[in-house]
């Protein structure tokens, strides 16, 4: 994940229902984004275009969020109704549920700008379980490139979709926690918080 650039121009977003009417975007796609999510560390929303899911957009509270929108998709609407999977995802995460696999499958990515490779390391980190970790060297191997794990860290740092596709779960050689765009500090909150959400999913059964 790369942090993103504040303006400190007004939001131009505007509310429909549902979505309908949404404005054009610069590609020619109508851009939405979903309500704002209250996380373990900050505040996120999802950015949809044409159905597909352009990006989760996360920053430290609502006011940096709707700056950084305002930057990168000022022409987006934000719905009241109707946010879709990766908006109701999101705040099942913020809720604390357990967030399967199947889920993330069912979300239709925009993959239009990442290359092969960076697909196919993304693909494979959906498949990390919730509440589990897995090290930059072992995603290389099962993306059939062992001893790549520079390589796939530069990817994660270019993940459009954090904690959808959880590049926080990915940890250094020996289990150390490894670097994070929103620093390890939140690193370590985020594993600890879904591995608590997975005791507490357990406990109640």
């Amino acid at each position: 994940m790369r942090g993103l650039s504040m303006s400190k121009k007004k939001s131009s977003v505007r509310v429909v229902n549902g979505g309908a009417g949404l404005p054009l975007s610069s590609g020619g796609g109508r851009v939405s984004r979903s309500r704002p999510v209250e996380l373990p560390f900050g505040v996120a929303c999802a950015v949809m275009a044409e159905g597909l899911l352009c990006s989760i957009e996360w920053e430290s509270s609502p006011e940096a969020l709707e700056e950084a929108l305002a930057t990168k998709y000022p022409e987006a609407a934000m719905t009241r109704r109707g946010d879709g999977v990766p908006g109701d995802l999101l705040l099942a995460y913020g809720k604390g549920r357990v967030i399967r696999r199947e889920e993330i499958a069912a979300i239709r990515f925009d993959w239009s700008r990442v290359s092969p490779f960076s697909r196919e390391v993304l693909k494979e980190l959906a498949k990390v379980p919730y509440g589990k970790s897995i090290t930059y060297g072992k995603l290389a191997e099962r993306c059939g490139r062992p001893g790549a794990g520079r390589a796939v860290g530069n990817v994660l740092s270019r993940n459009r979709w954090p904690l959808l596709l959880p590049c926080h779960r990915v940890l250094a050689a020996g289990q150390r926690i490894g670097g994070f765009a929103k620093g390890t500090a939140v690193k370590e909150a985020l594993i600890r918080f879904e591995r608590n959400s997975v005791a507490g999913e357990k406990s109640a059964q």
